[in-house]
């Protein structure tokens, strides 16, 4: 597990997003995906950057994560995800919720993981081509039929062997909730 930040703010910066990419537990858990959807490559790179730079040059912090055919590389994008994560999740620093934050953290990552490589999958099975990409590029991302399919293959992967905690976010991330921990404060203190 990562260590994260102490006392007084619960905050995931992109050392401690990096340390949670890079883990044992996420390459294992990316074998394991990579063997349940039948991936023949099983060469795809993990790595990191800070943000999307898009088409025009700009930086963009909505793309969490890509999967670069042409490369055989996902790349998670930290500032996104950082910042998704600071938005997302209001929570007082306690232990009971650091021990949650941290959990979720892995989870998230996981669930981002899962999309893209039913992402890989799609390349394979040549149901999605940089033609397909190129020709929705103006349809809101999440209209997108692949993103679609790729959101709900991830869910329904995600909530296989999942218990009622990683339930919980699995739900929360895929409708795009709002998550105040601020109630395990009075419990815990």
């Amino acid at each position: 597990m990562a260590r994260f930040p102490g006392i007084n703010n619960i905050f995931i910066g992109e050392e401690e997003l990096k340390e949670v990419i890079f883990s044992y537990e996420i390459k294992n858990f990316k074998e394991e995906i990579i063997n349940y959807l039948e991936i023949k490559n099983v060469n795809i790179e993990i790595n990191c950057r800070k943000f999307k730079i898009d088409s025009d040059g700009y930086g963009n912090l909505n793309t969490k994560a890509e999967f670069l055919y042409k490369e055989d590389e996902i790349v998670f994008y930290t500032k996104a995800i950082e910042r998704y994560i600071e938005t997302k999740f209001d929570i007082y620093d306690n232990q009971v919720n650091r021990d949650f934050y941290e959990r979720m953290v892995y989870i998230y990552i996981k669930m981002i993981l899962v999309h893209e490589l039913v992402h890989v999958q799609q390349f394979e099975r040549g149901i999605l081509t940089q033609e397909i990409i190129d020709e929705n590029k103006k349809i809101p991302y999440e209209k997108r039929w692949y993103e679609i399919k790729a959101n709900e293959k991830a869910n329904e992967i995600m909530l296989l062997n999942a218990d009622n905690f990683e339930r919980g976010i699995i739900d929360f991330v895929s409708n795009n909730s709002q998550w105040p921990m601020r109630s395990f404060t009075k419990i815990t203190k």
